[in-house]
């Protein structure tokens, strides 16, 4: 947002006029209760658009953090009418808002729900994000979380508005004000937080349920299947982000026309000028993708896209074939990184991507049984529930992988006991890793994941699949400038996107070996044609 639009607004005559007549009728209300029922009953329990501009504040961060009266702009109107229309139809809905940064999207949902809060009986609201803290830190302090913004509109209003027996959480949780949950006792309505998991939301029904920045969570697929009977309304806002899930998701809301996007040229505080100062600080730190702040893109800028081959990869339903042989390719992690799992078959004309796991911060010994359902766990008590039915449900009906893919890391070993990654995985879960020795650099691997990326299927129906073809998508080179060799390399970010394109690159740079053991496999003469190729290449 530039300053001076800001500065502007609220030194308008426009914006004076306004806050005189607000603070007019206030007084009108302080004195006399009849004028203040009457407003309640017909105006502030109905039409949430007054009862956010006369009550609610906002807070911006270029005035020092000091609140503002809540104004609301053109597109936050349409927005608030969106979800009345919607929460009144008593239909099944999905509602996409993305938007580019600082819209003031989060402001304006915690102000809809101060307001069914305090007006709609029996009306509970659900509010998800990736973790608790990001929904509720326990504060009633508005910058970071949803809770945190509903409190301070409640510590602001006027107390006559707030319910009889509403109790403000202090220093400890009360009756009707605690972590993730606050209870209005007058009229039964409430405002309930959890983080996004399978299980968040299925203990009760609720009148709508918002996913903040929703296509940031981990596993969405998963959680957007275990949202479907949680209320009716289900109100989905983020940023966007380069991935497919995310676009088939936006797809299937504009087929339904639920979705609603948003641009800069929406918000007042932005213009021409805030937008070509965004563009040059882009070029100034060679970061097309700062653009962001101001487009609503789902892909990554082709000139710094370092596979777009992606676009020529499936995304279907696979299922795992028992007659075929099954291979696995790993990407090892350390502390910091992820350990990534692949498992893939090959059925003569494509590779299909079946299932990823990722896990961090594990012992080499601890992914044995996740490799071979032949192998035994060391230690069950290390494996959660949900980690266990995994295992039970997908890696135990298979047969034995004949293959491992995975790097010449994995080999080296290391003191202080001398011993490898690939020692430990044999040594305990009967699995041999191999690697390319001609595909350790940069170039090979990038040559072979491109030319194999248009034959491979990854499983749609898979959240682990579909995160390893979003970080194959959404891999950039280090540098626009493409005339260092540094440059020539992709970005090790610290998202996991590098450690579940390793683990594909593993397995592209072994394919030779899958070809001449499948060589008995009914393939095509163009199949053939490119397994002599890519074996030639590679020298495997």
């Amino acid at each position: 947002m530039r300053t001076e639009l800001i500065a502007q607004f609220y030194e308008s005559p426009e914006y004076l006029a306004r806050l005189r007549a607000k603070m007019t009728l206030l007084k009108e209300m302080e004195k006399d209760p009849y004028i203040r029922a009457e407003k309640i009953l017909n105006t502030y329990s109905v039409d949430p658009i007054r009862f956010i501009e006369d009550f609610c504040f906002i807070k911006f961060t270029e005035f020092g953090g000091m609140p503002k009266p809540f104004l609301l702009f053109p597109y936050q109107k349409e927005i608030i009418l969106k979800l009345q229309e919607y929460e009144q139809s008593g239909l099944d809905i999905d509602f996409l808002v993305d938007k580019p940064r600082g819209m003031g999207l989060t402001w304006l949902m915690s102000a809809y729900f101060t307001w069914r809060f305090l007006f709609t009986p029996n009306h509970t609201s659900f509010i998800l994000s990736r973790t608790e803290t990001e929904v509720d830190d326990g504060t009633n302090v508005p910058d970071s979380t949803i809770f945190g913004k509903v409190r301070w509109q409640l510590r602001i209003i006027p107390k006559w508005l707030l319910p009889e027996g509403f109790q403000p959480k202090q220093a400890r949780g009360t009756t009707t004000d605690m972590t993730l949950r606050l209870l209005n006792p007058e009229i039964g309505s409430g405002i309930i937080g959890s983080s996004t998991n399978s299980n968040a939301g299925r203990s009760r029904r609720y009148a709508l349920t918002f996913i903040d920045e929703c296509f940031a969570i981990d596993k969405f697929q998963e959680v957007y299947r275990a949202l479907t009977s949680v209320s009716r309304l289900k109100v989905f806002v983020s940023t966007t982000v380069e991935s497919k899930v995310a676009k088939d998701f936006r797809d299937m809301c504009a087929e339904r026309g639920t979705y609603h996007s948003l641009t800069w040229k929406d918000h007042p505080f932005k213009d021409q000028i805030w937008f070509e100062d965004l563009q040059k600080r882009a070029e100034q730190l060679d970061d097309p993708d700062l653009m962001r702040e101001a487009q609503v893109d789902y892909t990554v800028n082709p000139k710094s896209q370092y596979y777009p081959q992606i676009s020529q990869a499936k995304c279907e339903l696979v299922t795992y074939d028992r007659t075929r042989p099954l291979y696995v390719s790993l990407d090892i992690g350390g502390k910091q990184d992820l350990t990534v799992l692949g498992w893939w078959q090959f059925d003569g004309l494509n590779f299909k991507l079946l299932e990823a796991y990722e896990n961090t911060n594990k012992p080499a010994e601890w992914y044995g049984p996740f490799m071979n359902p032949e192998a035994s766990q060391i230690n069950p008590d290390w494996y959660s529930p949900a980690q266990q039915k995994f295992l039970q449900t997908f890696v135990k009906p298979m047969k034995k992988p004949v293959a491992y893919f995975g790097e010449l890391d994995h080999t080296i070993k290391r003191m202080p006991t001398n011993t490898s990654t690939a020692d430990v995985l044999y040594k305990t879960a009967g699995v041999k890793i191999q690697y390319n020795q001609y595909a350790i650099q940069h170039p090979p691997r990038h040559h072979a994941t491109s030319n194999l990326l248009p034959k491979i299927i990854f499983n749609s129906n898979s959240d682990g699949a579909m995160k390893v073809y979003d970080a194959i998508a959404s891999s950039k080179y280090a540098g626009m400038q493409r005339g260092s060799t540094e440059n020539l390399k992709p970005i090790h970010g610290n998202d996991g996107s590098a450690d579940r394109r390793a683990m594909v690159e593993n397995f592209c740079v072994s394919v030779g070996r899958i070809f001449r053991n499948q060589r008995d496999e009914n393939m095509s003469e163009d199949t053939r044609n490119f397994a002599r190729g890519i074996i030639a290449r590679l020298r495997v």
